[in-house]
């Protein structure tokens, strides 16, 4: 199975939207991303519809930024209609496969390396700072094992100093896109690049292209999991 860790941009996108193909004329809506794991992509709906899409429901998801266009298909594993606590949320199942038509492709590796971050505490309006161990790390964004803050929630933000050869730290904004407690009372966060620079994302890419085993990206494409449909210049 593909994670969605492994592709771009889109790697965590914050809008997706939801196709019943099936149905004439198509059902469509926008969904917000809030989690997404080997369990399942868990969406909240933005603009109603969500009556349409009971459990069982073959859907197409689709996403994009500037970077390119993706597709999967997928199944409604869960729905929970909304409530006055809650907006509704659908729970889709984790693509097999996602198609992909887009500039350029991130690929991650897994890596052990200490990343000094910065965080933003936006209630006391002061930084905080600490040191995280990325898990895995690729152009789109990085995996951090880290301690525990309050303010570290979805969408959060990190200033992060990542250690690659080539010079310097590469330094980036990653935006929080998933929390996951561990047992040891740290945090396991999923951070997209929010801000690298163009020399940044590259030496990131070269370090990660090496350890997988290859400098050409088109290697890292022949397991079938991923169809690349175009890939602009």
């Amino acid at each position: 199975m593909t994670a969605m860790s492994d592709l771009p941009a889109e790697v965590f996108p914050e809008r997706i939207e939801l196709e019943i193909p099936e149905r004439e004329p198509p059902i469509k809506i926008l969904c917000r991303m809030s989690s997404f794991s080997e369990r399942g992509v868990t969406l909240v709906p933005l603009d109603g519809g969500f009556e349409s899409f009971p459990v069982g429901t073959l859907v197409r998801a689709s996403y994009g930024d500037h970077s390119g266009f993706c597709q999967f298909a997928s199944e409604v594993i869960e729905a929970v209609a909304p409530s006055e606590e809650r907006p509704a949320v659908i729970r889709v199942s984790a693509p097999a496969r996602i198609i992909t038509t887009q500039r350029r492709r991130y690929v991650r590796s897994q890596v052990e390396i200490e990343v000094a971050c910065a965080l933003l505490d936006t209630k006391a309006m002061t930084f905080r700072s600490a040191p995280g161990e990325a898990r895995n790390l690729g152009g789109g964004g990085l995996m951090l094992m880290i301690a525990a803050h309050p303010a570290l929630v979805l969408g959060a933000e990190l200033a992060l100093a990542i250690p690659a050869p080539g010079g310097g730290p590469v330094l980036a904004i990653g935006r929080t896109v998933q929390v996951e407690p561990n047992d040891d009372g740290t945090l396991q966060l999923r951070l997209a690049f929010a801000y690298i620079d163009d020399i940044g994302r590259d030496r990131i890419e070269r370090f990660v292209y090496r350890r997988v085993g290859g400098n050409a990206p088109a290697k890292l494409w022949a397991s079938g999991k991923i169809t690349q449909t175009s890939v602009q210049p």
